[in-house]
């Protein structure tokens, strides 16, 4: 079990706010009624325009927002065993120098795990905590910012961009690696929601799938069970009505039994609450702080993983000459 956890922030990393209320309207007459039913996990299902408009306004709200603050539940299936915590999350300004922090507590009656990622808007610090032994390491933000993906790499998951832009990359992921249908009106406890699913771009699911990549770009559907058991089938986002906030988002994947029967599973949910638009934030709070040292005689010391998420992130650097000249990108 000591093994299998720490790969938790990995799970939760490769799976994967507005300025105002209502700053912008939402789809119009969406029709009353659940989140978008399932289909059946060897199709791709038909998306309209409407879903993706939808994401559009979500990004444009959450770019625009001078600030956001929120805490976060989340619960996570891995290896068989659910996992839920706690975590805080905040964001301030605006593009590339965006600041942002997320802390996130797992828990279970065996061990505990704590990670934290603090980006001042150049370099991002991960500092993990598991059964009491910590790592550090550190991450060259602008220099992932400056990189440019390897030919025929292939797409991320999107929770990885929670950990390099905040929310606003996360929903940019979201709407860049799914299709979305039909907005419909629906309730998260008391709150208004539109609901909203994704399936799989096509040209996304066929570099997951490269042997089936004929069949899913003549538009033939896809085997989804030959997806690794990290990658979900389809994600599920729930936006405020008011102000348009991703207050939760669901990754889900199709199963199927010994008899052939199938059944959906919750992989991963992330629920956003107590959300607050445009507070002001302490700048200490984007400012890392290392943690008092457990053991002088073995200091913690950061280490670079720059290379390591250029490399899981399938890019590289760009040629010298065409770095110099090249604006930071956007990821």
């Amino acid at each position: 079990m000591k093994k299998s956890l720490p790969s938790l922030a990995a799970l939760l990393l490769a799976l994967s706010g507005a300025a105002s209320r209502a700053q912008t309207p939402p789809p119009a007459a969406p029709t009353p009624g659940p989140a978008a039913a399932s289909t059946a996990a060897t199709s791709a299902a038909p998306a309209g325009p409407q879903g993706d408009v939808l994401l559009e306004h979500v990004i444009t709200n959450l770019e625009a927002a001078p600030s956001i603050s929120a805490k976060i539940r989340h619960r996570v299936e891995l290896l068989g065993r659910p996992i839920s915590g706690v975590g805080d999350y905040v964001q301030q300004g605006r593009g590339p120098s965006r600041q942002f922090r997320l802390v996130l507590d797992l828990r279970t009656q065996l061990s505990a795990t704590k990670f934290e990622h603090t980006c001042d808007g150049q370099q991002l610090w991960v500092l993990e905590e598991f059964d009491g032994k910590r790592s550090l390491s550190t991450v060259d933000v602008a220099r992932l910012q400056n990189s440019t993906p390897k030919v025929g790499s292939s797409p991320q998951t999107p929770m990885w961009w929670l950990s390099l832009g905040g929310l606003p990359k996360l929903a940019g992921s979201l709407k860049d690696s799914f299709q979305f249908g039909e907005v419909v009106a629906n309730r998260l406890d008391d709150l208004a929601v539109w609901s909203v699913e994704g399936r799989w771009r096509p040209e996304r699911l066929a570099q997951f799938l490269p042997e089936q990549g004929d069949e899913i770009r003549a538009g033939q559907g896809a085997d989804l069970s030959q997806l690794t058991p990290n990658v979900p089938h389809k994600v599920v986002v729930h936006v405020g009505y008011d102000d348009l906030f991703p207050y939760r988002i669901e990754y889900w994947r199709t199963e199927t039994d010994d008899k052939g029967a199938t059944s959906e599973k919750l992989m991963l949910v992330m629920e956003w609450y107590e959300v607050r638009f445009a507070a002001p934030i302490e700048a200490a709070r984007f400012a890392f702080q290392p943690p008092p040292q457990v053991d002088p005689k073995a200091p913690l010391q950061p280490t670079d993983r720059t290379q390591e998420w250029l490399d899981r992130l399938e890019r590289q650097d760009p040629p010298p000459v065409e770095a110099a000249r090249r604006p930071r990108s956007r990821l």
